[in-house]
């Protein structure tokens, strides 16, 4: 043989390794796809028990800020009757209408704030709602994304090796440049 005939049996040889890589696996595509979106940042992975927690504290915050304020007010009614029980001395007419009228105030800020922690309430459910929704919708997203990109690195014939160092890749440049 020449040196020609064994340098193309060589060169064709190596074609065929190269050609014949194990493909990538729908698993590794999966993960692959998956490191590429997040990598880019285009989708808000965000979990639905994520933004709940994040709902869930934020108005918690809100509730405890209303009973303390609730409180303060019903503290500053009991300050203001002993005030004026004070003012009233002996006479217990003035008194019975001043705890008359404490009661009446004391009604009315319990009513109130009530009202204020209802409306707190339905707040919150509304915004734990948006919350899921949005959730859903990012999870969609993804989905979609993953689903394209698994598409195109299917018809692009992705080994199993190239997998490997996209789903390991730490920036879109490593994940595009470096992963061959």
């Amino acid at each position: 043989m020449t040196r020609l005939t064994l340098l193309g049996l060589l060169i064709g040889g190596f074609a065929l390794v190269g050609g014949c890589a194990p493909a990538a696996t729908d698993a590794e595509l999966t993960q692959m796809c998956e490191n590429l979106v997040q990598l880019r940042g285009e989708v808000d992975n965000t979990s639905a028990e994520e933004r709940t927690a994040k709902v869930e504290e934020e108005f918690g915050k809100r509730e405890k800020l209303h009973h303390e304020q609730q409180e303060a007010a019903l503290k500053g009614a009991d300050a203001s009757l002993k005030g004026k029980l004070e003012q009233a001395g002996d006479d217990e007419e003035a008194k019975a209408k001043v705890e008359a009228e404490h009661k009446e105030m004391r009604a009315s800020l319990e009513q109130e704030g009530a009202g204020l922690l209802a409306k707190l309430e339905a707040e919150k459910e509304e915004a734990l709602a948006a919350a899921k929704k949005k959730a859903a919708d990012a999870a969609a997203e993804l989905a979609d994304e993953v689903k394209k990109c698994k598409d195109e690195a299917a018809a692009e014939g992705v080994t199993q090796t190239m997998a490997q160092c996209r789903i390991k890749a730490e920036s879109t440049d490593a994940y595009w440049n470096q992963c061959r």
